[in-house]
């Protein structure tokens, strides 16, 4: 009987309960999903009604599908919190990993998440979601089954339930402890090659269905790209040491600047010659800079922007000659050569 469902579904659904039986008893079609309490749990069940009309135009039945959405409802849910996780990232890598891991565990279920990656020839947990107090998170990758995952190499997930009964419950130092029972993981790309695996373990059995699959190849992926980001990161910052140490190597004033005339980056004989060796310069234009430089520089700081503006404008390499007295007062001529740098698109 329909009215069963007012019983069961859980007060907040009891008004679109209500709206669903006035369709029903008025013979109208009608659907709704609401949650209904059983044996202790919450589900999502999907009722639709539909109106079967005899050859006199007359209603002669009503057809009735109850079932059970219990797993879609809960998947749109991931995708909120999926997309509230992904937009949160920020600049920090090991944030955004242990940010990433902790949405893994948190939407499996699981009793541990991981993303462990090989640096310096040991598995390193960078990432850890309710890892026991003792866990050891730095350890050699041998026996470990995160280790095979990521050194044969498959960009598929790997699933191994029983694992008491396994080989690993003897290699793998955290089967036998923890109590572990089913082992869920898929490695991580960087440029092409397996760097870590990002795992979630159970001390129960869990057989995951395709959803779960495309979870964690979801975030799998999301920590690939905080890996490819990093690893850009940290090629940029080494090309910059490298250059950093050839300016510094001159006794010619050197300083990059961007479209806007902030400084970007000033050689240890730029930084001298102004009084700015112990300055924070980057992001900082000349007018701005004029408040930390010594007073006799302090002027031409700030007109210094009318000079940038020519050799912009003209388009090409622009010279000319300058006396810079030191702070001593002395002064000093110098070969002054700006270089404008476009885009493709002609922009700065």
């Amino acid at each position: 009987r329909p009215l069963v469902l007012e019983d069961l579904c859980v007060d907040e659904d009891q008004p679109a309960v209500v709206s669903f039986l006035k369709q029903f008893y008025e013979a109208k079609a009608a659907s709704a999903e609401i949650r209904v309490k059983r044996k202790g749990n919450i589900r999502w069940i999907h009722c639709s009604v539909s109106p079967v009309v005899g050859q006199g135009g007359e209603v002669t039945h009503l057809n009735m599908l109850f079932s059970d959405v219990t797993d879609r409802k809960s998947f749109q849910n991931h995708s909120v919190r999926i997309n509230e996780v992904l937009l949160g990232l920020g600049p920090d890598f090991q944030e955004n990993i242990n940010k990433l891991t902790s949405l893994f565990g948190e939407l499996f279920g699981a009793t541990c998440a991981l993303y462990n990656r090989l640096e310096e020839g040991l598995l390193c947990s960078l990432g850890q979601w309710q890892t026991p107090p003792d866990y050891n998170p730095v350890d050699e990758p041998e026996g470990h089954i995160c280790y095979d995952v990521i050194r044969e190499n498959k960009n598929e997930v790997l699933l191994i339930r029983d694992l008491d009964k396994t080989a690993y419950a003897e290699t793998d130092p955290n089967v036998k402890p923890y109590m572990l029972k089913t082992y869920i993981g898929q490695p991580v790309y960087c440029g092409g090659e397996a760097v870590g695996s990002l795992c979630a373990v159970f001390q129960s059995d869990f057989n995951p269905g395709e959803d779960h699959k495309n979870l964690i190849n979801l975030i799998a992926s999301a920590i690939s790209t905080e890996e490819s980001r990093n690893k850009a990161l940290k090629q940029t910052k080494e090309a910059e040491e490298r250059i950093q140490v050839l300016m510094n190597a001159t006794p010619d004033i050197i300083c990059f600047k961007d479209s806007e005339g902030r400084w970007m980056l000033a050689n240890d004989s730029i930084l001298k010659l102004y009084c700015l060796d112990h300055v924070d310069y980057r992001g900082l234009t000349e007018f701005e800079l004029a408040e930390f430089t010594a007073d006799i520089y302090k002027e031409a700081f700030r007109n210094c922007q009318a000079s940038d503006e020519i050799a912009w404008s003209a388009g090409k390499l622009s010279r000319s000659e300058e006396t810079i007295p030191d702070i001593y007062g002395v002064n000093h001529v110098f070969d002054v050569i700006k270089v404008p740098i476009f885009r493709e698109d002609g922009s700065r």
